[in-house]
Order: structure tokens, then sequence, then C-alpha cells
């Protein structure tokens, strides 16, 4: 456990604690960089490293130019880099493949069947397999997630269901909303500090 600022980055030190009865096993000093869990496991990225905790910091992989955002997808582990490319990599860090972005300071987001680089202005969706740009968008947007083959965009202008293939508009309902999630069938998002649920299987 660690206490975590306003933007997602761990502060001071990390702190591991006993889940049963909240002791303090250990800490570890924080070195820089950007953190996230996936696998199971504590990461750390600054450059071109990824970093994984394990007694101590070990490098877990070693990737193509300065990263700008790191992700982990079912079987695979994708990374932006500064360069504006998007980099696609195996269980066993091996690269197996990139695609050129609009989007160099943006978050890359994986789902089933697209990658997302979602950017300050925009987003584009790329193909999975083939990393072939298959749609996109110019609209700011708060939170980008993927459902299946549908890309769900919220933001200040509204909240959106597009087709990730197509990017043609399934649903939209007016409003600026901050946050959404997927659960199931139903669309959660979050406006004016109310949560409102939404569903229907053909829209989500």
């Amino acid at each position: 456990a660690a206490s975590m600022g306003p933007d997602g980055a761990l502060l001071e030190a990390l702190l591991e604690v006993d889940r049963e009865d909240g002791s303090l096993l250990g800490s570890y000093e924080k070195p820089a960089g950007v953190y996230l869990f996936a696998g199971g496991s504590l990461l750390r990225v600054e450059d071109n490293i990824v970093y994984r905790l394990e007694e101590e910091w070990e490098v877990m992989m070693t990737a193509e130019g300065t990263i700008e955002d790191f992700a982990r997808g079912d079987d695979t582990w994708w990374t932006l880099g500064q360069d504006g490319m998007v980099r696609k990599y195996n269980s066993g860090f091996v690269k197996v493949g990139e695609a050129s972005s609009r989007f160099p300071e943006g978050e890359v987001i994986p789902g089933e069947r697209f990658v997302v680089v979602a950017g300050p202005g925009g987003y584009e969706v790329f193909d999975e397999e083939t990393l072939e740009r298959v749609s996109g968008d110019d609209v700011v947007n708060n939170r980008i997630l993927l459902s299946g083959d549908k890309v769900v965009a919220a933001g200040e202008e509204g909240l959106e269901v597009r087709n990730g293939y197509t990017g043609k508009v399934i649903w939209r309902e007016e409003g600026d909303f901050r946050k959404a999630v997927t659960s199931g069938e139903k669309l959660y998002a979050l406006i004016r500090g109310r949560v409102y649920a939404f569903e229907g299987a053909g829209n989500i």
C-alpha cells in the first residue's frame, strides 16, 4: 500500500502492509519514475526501462524510446513513446508491432479488440492484432474506455458510445461527464457529483 497523489503518483515512500492485520512489513525507498500495479506486481517506469519490485527493484523490460505511458493487456505489454510510437510487446517482452500516433503525450489503453491512444486533443483507435488505425476523433475527453468493440468517451460535451471499427456514434447523452466505467451490460458515469447508470447490451 502507499499514499497516492491526485495524479496517481506514489508519494514519500513505498510501504508494504500485511492485508490481515495491517501491520507494517517493510518500507522501500521511492526512486523517481511513474508507478503502477500490473500482473500482481508494483512496477516503476523510468525513461525506457520498466522495473519490478521484488525484494528490490529489478529490470523487467527495456523498451524502445523513452516511455510516456505503459499498460498491460491480456497477454501483452504496451508502451506509448515520447516519439509518438505505440509499441506492442509479447509476454516475453519482445516487441511484436508498432504504429505511429499523433498523441505522443497521451495514454495507451489496451482492450480485447483494440488499443486506444487518448491525448489532450482526441483519440485514435488501432486494431489490437495488426495495429492498423481504424478510427478516431478530435473531441476532448476526460475519460476513454473500451468495451468489446465499442469505445466509450466521457467529457465536457457529453457521454458517447462509438463503434470502434467505424467511429460512428451509437448512443450519446448530453452533459459534463467526468468519469465513466462499464460493468456487464451497464455503463456508470459521474456528472455533477452524481453517478448515473445506463444499460443496453447493444449500446455497451
